[in-house]
């Protein structure tokens, strides 16, 4: 069997309101635009800023916790898998999406006014969510692991 890993680590804010929804089987599915940056020197050594949007997807549990606990500016820390989607719009023409499909969710805002992790309500996850109780400051060089 050959090595084969398709895995985003993606820490940043939310750009807008999560959009939440249901599939026909009653699946919850929520979707949020999530904006990562980086500052930079240019060639004059003037400080830049690049940021770069991904949509990110949650389904099931998950989807509902990230509906009743994400907001625009929320500080998130996601592990999933990209994901490629190819379409027909209504002209006939071919439309292309690439998304996170999300396993692990993490809200990092400090300070967050949430009781999470102090009555046991974790988001849900396919695997134990990373870090604590949503309280690290993400800055430099600072991972969350």
């Amino acid at each position: 069997m050959k090595l084969s890993i398709n895995k985003q680590i993606l820490a940043g804010n939310v750009g807008a309101e999560p959009d939440a929804r249901y599939m026909p089987d009653g699946t919850a599915v929520t979707s949020v635009r999530l904006a990562t940056s980086k500052s930079y020197k240019d060639k004059d050594g003037k400080w830049q800023d690049a940021t770069e949007w991904h949509t990110v997807k949650f389904f099931g549990k998950q989807a509902e916790y990230a509906a009743s606990k994400i907001q625009k500016g929320t500080a998130i820390y996601v592990e999933g898998e990209t994901r490629h989607r190819k379409w027909q719009d209504q002209d006939g023409k071919d439309r292309y999406a690439t998304e996170v499909h999300a396993d692990t969710l993490q809200i990092v805002d400090k300070g967050r006014k949430s009781d999470e992790g102090k009555s046991g309500d974790a988001p849900p996850s396919n695997k134990a969510a990373t870090g604590n109780d949503g309280s690290w400051e993400f800055g430099g060089d600072d991972v969350p692991y």
